[in-house]
Parts: C-alpha cells; sequence; structure tokens
C-alpha cells in the first residue's frame, strides 16, 4: 500500500480516505459515529485505506465515550450555560446588545449598524448548523464561531436556513390561516378549539422543522426537501423525537411571550437587549438539541437518510 500525508496534516500519514472528497485523513480528521467513521473536510464516510479498522485517536476515543454516556435532556439545556457554550453565548449577547445601540443612534449613523447586523446574521445560522452537526457526532463542547471569510458556505447556510423557515413553518402556518379564514380569529368570543388546532399545527411544524434542521446538519443540505423521511424520523425515534419538539415548541413560546412582555414593561431599547439574552439561548439550545436527536438515534437516520 502506497503511504499518503493527511491532506489536513501533511507531518502525520493518512489512515483513512473520504470516499466524497478523496481527502487522505489521520486519526485525528476522522470523526466516528456509531457503526462508521466520517470526514472532519466534508463530513461523508471515510474508509480505512488498508482495509482494517485502526485504533481510535484521543478525539475519538472522548467521542465514543460521550456517545456511550447517558446525557440527559434537562443537561441539553444548559448546553449554552457552560464552557465554550456560555462564552458563545456571552459574545453573540454582547455582539446584539452593541447592534441595537447602534440602531438607536438618529440618522445615517443607526443604519451602519445593518451592514455587520447582517454579518452576524450569516455567522449565527452556519453556527447553528456547527452545533448540530459537532452533538450530533459527539463532540464535548460547542464549537467556534464560523469563518465570514467562507462566503459562499454562509451564504448556501442561510439560504438552507431560509428554505426550511419558509418550507416548515412560513407556509404551512399562512396557508392554515387562509383556509381556516382571517375573521375566525377575530370574533367577539374566543373559540378555544380554533387556537387548540393552530397551537397543534404550529407544533408539528416545529417537529419537522426540528428534524429538517438536524438532518441539513448532519447529512446534507438537499435534505430540507426530503418530508417523508422526516415524518419517519420523529416517529421511529420514539419518545425522544416527540419530548425533543416539545421541548423546542416550548423555547420558541417562552421567547415570544417574555419578549412581548419586556416590550410592554421597559423601554424599547432596554427591552430589546435583554431579549437578546433570550434570543441566543433559544439558538444555541434549539441546534444542540437537533443534533441531540441525530445522535441519539444515528444508527436510525443512517438507514434513512443515507
Amino acid at each position: 500500500m502506497t503511504a499518503h500525508p493527511c491532506s489536513q496534516h501533511p507531518e502525520a500519514l493518512a489512515t483513512h480516505q473520504c470516499e466524497m472528497c478523496l481527502a487522505y485523513l489521520c486519526g485525528e480528521c476522522v470523526d466516528q459515529g456509531h457503526a462508521l467513521l466520517f470526514c472532519s473536510v466534508c463530513g461523508e464516510r471515510a474508509v480505512p485505506l488498508d482495509g482494517e479498522a485502526t485504533p481510535a485517536s484521543p478525539k475519538e476515543q472522548i467521542r465514543k465515550e460521550v456517545l456511550e454516556a447517558p446525557y440527559s435532556l434537562w443537561r441539553a439545556m444548559g448546553y449554552s450555560l457552560r464552557g465554550s457554550g456560555l462564552a458563545i453565548w456571552s459574545t453573540g449577547v454582547l455582539c446584539l446588545a452593541i447592534f441595537n445601540l447602534m440602531l438607536s443612534l438618529p440618522g445615517l449613523m443607526g443604519c451602519f449598524a445593518l451592514i455587520p447586523l447582517a454579518a452576524f446574521g450569516l455567522l449565527l445560522v452556519s453556527l447553528q448548523f456547527k452545533i448540530s452537526r459537532a452533538t450530533a457526532r459527539g463532540d464535548v463542547e460547542a464549537p467556534d464561531w464560523p469563518e465570514l471569510g467562507d462566503f459562499g458556505d454562509r451564504i448556501l447556510d442561510f439560504l438552507t436556513y431560509l428554505c426550511l423557515g419558509m418550507v416548515y413553518i412560513f407556509i404551512p402556518i399562512v396557508g392554515s390561516v387562509f383556509t381556516i379564514g382571517v375573521g375566525a380569529f377575530f370574533t367577539p368570543e374566543p373559540n378555544l378549539l380554533l387556537y387548540l388546532l393552530v397551537a397543534t399545527v404550529l407544533w408539528f411544524c416545529t417537529a419537522l422543522y426540528l428534524i429538517a434542521f438536524g438532518a441539513c446538519s448532519v447529512y446534507s443540505r438537499l435534505q430540507f426537501i426530503n418530508f417523508p423521511a422526516h415524518l419517519i424520523t420523529l416517529f421511529r425515534a420514539g419518545g425522544d423525537g416527540f419530548t425533543i419538539a416539545n421541548l423546542t415548541y416550548v423555547l420558541i413560546v417562552l421567547q415570544l411571550v417574555v419578549q412581548l412582555v419586556l416590550a410592554v414593561l421597559l423601554p424599547e431599547l432596554l427591552a430589546n437587549i435583554l431579549g437578546d439574552f433570550i434570543t441566543m439561548y433559544w439558538a444555541i439550545t434549539s441546534a444542540h438539541l437537533a443534533g441531540l436527536l441525530f445522535r441519539r438515534h444515528r444508527r436510525t437516520t443512517d438507514s434513512i437518510y443515507k
């Protein structure tokens, strides 16, 4: 067998090769799933160059221990409040607070905040995909912020995020409202059955969005259109699928309610800054929950999406 240097670490000999991008990989560049090894460059399956299994690197061993260790959903809710997750959360809140202050300035001075705010939005979307992907493969800590220099990837992540929102949130909700009739929501006497129906539609949309987001993170961006696979995953994941969907749904509702209360009780600028804490917590935690579902059921999801 011809020896090849690692594509990422030329000083190390490659032990695997990626089936997709054909990169040569050393032990540190191979990410271990439940039954397969994955390329850290593009995320596709990596196969041993000698046809035999190789000893796990320290990084692989840590991931294996994480995948095998119990990890409660309540602990997952504190993901953004510990370690590198806390650093990401704090940085995001600080950036959003600065943008809010800049937007409050008069005239064109406030408009200049729109440029860095747009850049931050691109980074935040890509960060959510990275968190979901890292969680699914068993990383202990939250990943670093993505590089804005990889502008093409940031745009693709944003377009995927936009498509997910349109397909699984906006279109179903708007369609439901117009099917029922806008006037039904403004009757003198509240229709509890109607509100229950709307809440159910919102929950179902949230559940499918969460799974679609995880599938796009773990497998490929084109999975956003794989509606049957997302539906199968929801039911084959059993209680986990419904519990994680419930937690995500509650997070969304609480975020909206708290921000509404803050907007009523506090001055606009202060309400926006306090709302930034909730927004960043939701962005990080929901992505982590999506990845956690695929971590716990990787064998099942591999059989569905591959």
